[in-house]
């Protein structure tokens, strides 16, 4: 009888185990955001709203930044997002804290190495 006990307390051990690791929030970032970018090198900060369109794990984003459209891919993996720009070499990555709110760097690059960084923030 004490075998069985144990050999159920394990089993339930284990699933618990098992449960809450697989139990990670998956974020719906599809939609539309304000982006807001400040540059480390001079501080200078800019804002751009941001549509991300796609599945729910990865797709395309495009925005409009004085009359040129911007493209792009994103993913998201639990609470981490990545997107990249096709026309420039620039790269956000970062951490989704909700469903309304993402952050994290930019890093922009210019003959193959990253020549400027900053923060960013989203949210909607």
């Amino acid at each position: 009888m004490k075998r069985l006990f144990f050999v159920l307390l394990i089993l339930a051990l284990i699933s618990m185990i098992f449960t809450t690791t697989s139990c990670k929030k998956t974020y719906d970032i599809r939609g539309t955001w304000t982006v807001t970018v400040k540059f480390d090198s001079n501080g200078a900060s800019f804002t751009y709203t941001i549509n991300f369109k796609g599945d729910i794990s990865s797709g395309t984003f495009e925005f409009d930044w004085y009359g040129i459209i911007y493209t792009g891919s994103w993913t998201v993996e639990g609470d981490e997002v990545l997107w990249t720009l096709d026309s420039y070499n620039s790269t956000y990555s970062g951490t989704i804290e909700d469903d309304n709110h993402m952050s994290g760097t930019m890093y922009f690059s210019y003959n193959g190495q990253v020549s400027d960084t900053g923060k960013w923030t989203a949210s909607r």
